[in-house]
């Protein structure tokens, strides 16, 4: 009964909570800066000194928000490496956000961007930098890495925002903890590359009633987050929209 709940748990969570709404008028309305742009430059430099790279995608993209395991999937079926590091994007008027990210090199020591973008972003390139200091030792729990944001505006909701993003990962964290502590090795993510259903670890874990009770919590919590971050975000395109007229 308690492994019955906990799968059903963890399977709701990534049906629903990892999903990315794709839909503009909710999602913020971010943009692939200029690689010249002198704001972005001056962000990079205070993240390393190496130089940004503007990386083609690829024309067959896998699914986004799922970079490390994209890249993972990649190597194992055509070889070559991963390159942790970076992605940027502008949300014009209002800041800077820095995404660690995973892009694939090629066989033949090119750098590619093979997972899919926000909608509003470039779909021919990513402006990455690599960053080795960044590099993960195991997929088989989410990273949940905070973002590196510079804020180009002084706005309360654009600052409350950001805070709740931080909030998130922080919850997210927590909860992944769980998950691995029971026995799951992020077979959700690596199932989302090929579409097929995915089967639990075998060393799944029965969860506890305490346990249970902290994956309801943690998940409202999160559900919670989107719902005020959600609240904010057409306020704040129309912000940045304002701003660049």
């Amino acid at each position: 009964m308690f492994f019955t709940k906990i799968c059903f748990l963890i399977t709701m969570y990534f049906l629903n909570i990892k999903e990315i709404n794709m839909n503009n008028s909710s999602f913020p309305n971010y943009t692939t800066p200029s690689i010249h742009n002198p704001e972005l430059i001056s962000f990079a430099k205070s993240i390393n000194s190496g130089d940004l790279i503007t990386t083609p995608h690829s024309i067959d993209l896998l699914p986004i928000g799922n970079c490390y395991w994209n890249v993972e999937w990649l190597v194992q079926n055509q070889g070559g490496g991963v390159v942790y590091g970076w992605i940027f994007s502008e949300w014009k008027g209002l800041m800077l956000e820095a995404m660690h990210h995973a892009v694939w090199i090629s066989p033949n020591n090119q750098l590619i961007d093979i997972t899919q973008n926000y909608p509003s972003m470039s779909e021919t390139h990513s402006i990455f930098l690599p960053d080795p200091s960044s590099s993960l030792l195991t997929l088989d729990v989410q990273p949940n890495i905070l973002n590196k944001v510079k804020l180009l505006s002084n706005s309360q909701e654009l600052i409350d925002f950001n805070n709740l993003q931080d909030k998130k990962i922080e919850i997210l964290r927590e909860l992944n903890q769980i998950f691995y502590d029971l026995g799951h090795r992020c077979e959700a993510q690596r199932s989302k590359i090929t579409g097929k259903p995915f089967d639990f670890s075998p060393n799944m874990s029965k969860a506890t009633n305490d346990q249970l009770d902290k994956i309801k919590k943690l998940t409202t919590e999160i559900n919670q987050i989107e719902l005020v971050c959600g609240q904010y975000i057409p306020r704040l395109n129309k912000l940045s929209h304002d701003s660049d007229h």
